[in-house]
This record gives structure tokens, sequence and C-alpha cells, in this order.
């Protein structure tokens, strides 16, 4: 894990430093969203379900506020009854076991609507595909200054 883990920061810092010295204007870089997501589910006994959560929720961030190709970083856990706690009628939403906690943490400066249809667009999307109810969809959105992110190096690649 740490191997792939360290694969895709070199691979990353190596793209970077390609488009550095080919002259890419790196203002749009700067634009680009690069979210970091986090999905939290109970333990599942299909050992690909996770994935395929993780997979809708890139597509679905891909067609509602273009985040581009390749930057798909995601933290996937699943865990047992006694670490998973939420409550399972607040707002009067009734929630099951299969509930999918979802946080993404972006780059701040989206509008309300371009959120609202992210949540539909993720919710129908896990619903459609993987048989979440939709209930079970539990969405977060962390929104961030770019200088608050290090992308490798210990370099903080949006920071002007």
């Amino acid at each position: 894990m740490e191997a792939e883990a360290g694969w895709r920061i070199s691979s990353h810092r190596s793209r970077f430093l390609e488009m550095l010295h080919s002259g890419t204007d790196l203002k749009i870089i700067k634009e680009r969203d690069m979210p970091l997501v986090r999905i939290d589910i109970k333990r599942n006994t299909d050992a690909s379900y996770a994935k395929r959560l993780g997979k809708v929720v890139y597509d679905s961030m891909k067609a509602a506020i273009n985040v581009p190709d390749h930057d798909n970083f995601q933290v996937l856990a699943e865990h047992d009854d006694d670490h998973f706690v939420f409550d399972t009628t607040y707002l009067g939403i009734n929630r099951s076991d299969g509930v999918v906690f979802i946080q993404i943490t972006l780059n701040e400066g989206r509008s309300t609507d371009q959120k609202k249809l992210l949540y539909k667009t993720i919710a129908e999307g896990l619903n459609r595909e993987v048989g979440v109810r939709l209930e079970d969809v539990f969405i977060n959105l962390v929104e961030v200054k770019k200088e608050n992110w290090s992308f490798g190096s210990g370099i903080a690649q949006y920071a002007s």
C-alpha cells in the first residue's frame, strides 16, 4: 500500500514537473478542483463495494462540478458496528445500516446550485449503480482555500 501511494505521489510530481518544464501555464493548473473524497461505510461482505461507491462519486463529480480526469483521490473506509454511529431518523430521514457517509474536501467557490446538483447526481448514481437507498446517502462538502493543499514534496503547489 505504501509503495502504491509512493508511486502515485511520484507520478503526480513527475506530471507536475513535466508541465512546469514544458512551459504549461500554471494558472490553468491552479483552476483545477483537486477534491479529496472520504467514504465511510459499515463493513461490507462484498470486497468491491467501497470501490464501486468511489467510482460513482468520482464520476458524479466529473459530471456535476467538472472535476478533471485523473483528479481522483479517495480514502475508502469500512467500520464495525461499534465504530459507525449515526442517528437513524435525524431530520425525518429514515436511514438504514446501509448509510454511506461521503465527505468531499475541495477548493471553495461553488454556487449553491452546483452543490445541489452534485448531491443529487451522487445520490441518484449510487442508487442506480450500486443500489444505495437515496435516504442513505449522507454528503458533507468541506471547502478550503487553494493554499491549503500540498500534493507532495512538502510544496504548497497552489500557494501564490
